[in-house]
């Protein structure tokens, strides 16, 4: 099922997959979040100040490299032996795209890595095409992750595709 095969988001201001209210998280820690900080002007921004909170770098992938890929999300280890990411986004992609592209690496690899670990060439690769949001997985916690940063979009979830070879 595609998108664009969806015709209700949202049940009043409750995700239609899960029933968890939809709203702005900002503002509901103890703590001030970095969703809050006022020099992040748009989603995508807020989306790369989380990422960079729980050690995933977001890096652009040149679009002649990046191909049919939206993005692809590696894992890897760092010198202290602790895990961490890169989500590389194409950077031919428009604004809402890359928005939702850097949710749904950021989300694979939070909710996924050891699955990412085991793909061949050692990272997983995701198509520029959404899929619908229709049941609890990485795409749906991406949704949920872009809506909190300010982006409103039916869905975050794509097709995870083969690597291409070297």
């Amino acid at each position: 099922m595609t998108v664009e095969n969806i015709s209700e988001d949202f049940n009043g201001d409750v995700c239609r997959v899960c029933r968890v209210p939809m709203g702005n998280l900002s503002g509901h820690a103890h703590e001030e979040s970095v969703i809050d900080d006022p020099t992040l002007t748009t989603p995508a921004a807020r989306l790369r100040a989380v990422a960079a909170k729980v050690g995933v770098d977001v890096i652009d992938a040149p679009g002649e490299i990046a191909g049919d890929a939206a993005g692809a999300v590696i894992t890897g280890f760092d010198e202290k032996g602790e895990l961490h990411g890169i989500v590389a986004v194409a950077e031919d992609l428009d604004d809402g795209l890359r928005t939702d592209a850097i949710a749904f690496g950021l989300a694979t690899f939070v909710s996924e890595p050891e699955r990412i670990m085991a793909a061949p060439e050692g990272f997983l690769v995701f198509s520029r095409d959404r899929l619908a949001d229709t049941e609890p997985g990485p795409g749906h916690l991406a949704r949920h992750m872009a809506f909190s940063c300010g982006r409103e979009t039916r869905s975050a979830t794509f097709e995870i595709m083969d690597a291409p070879n070297p």
